[in-house]
């Protein structure tokens, strides 16, 4: 895949599995650095590794984006780890 994505930043919520999962592969694959958002902890860790694994960039935050302190820290923390948010 082309690295269209090169340095950009991208959370996708829901990212654990299934088709928030496969966002986050295909983001990474294409060059974003990726934020891993979900409550599921354990998948969540699974696919930011083999995002990892595949010489991606992702980090996980787990909790529910329908809390509103959960929501605020998923952009303040792929600010601090990642230097900015576009996706």
């Amino acid at each position: 895949m082309s690295n269209a994505l090169n340095n950009k930043v991208a959370i996708v919520t829901g990212g654990a599995a299934g088709i928030g999962g496969a966002t986050a592969r295909r983001l990474a694959a294409a060059g974003a650095r990726v934020l891993i958002v979900d409550i599921d902890q354990e998948k969540s860790t699974s696919n930011a590794t083999q995002i990892r694994d595949e010489g991606g960039q992702a980090i996980t935050l787990i909790g529910d984006v329908a809390e509103e302190a959960v929501a605020k820290e998923m952009v303040e923390r792929a600010v601090s780890e990642f230097g900015r948010l576009d996706i």
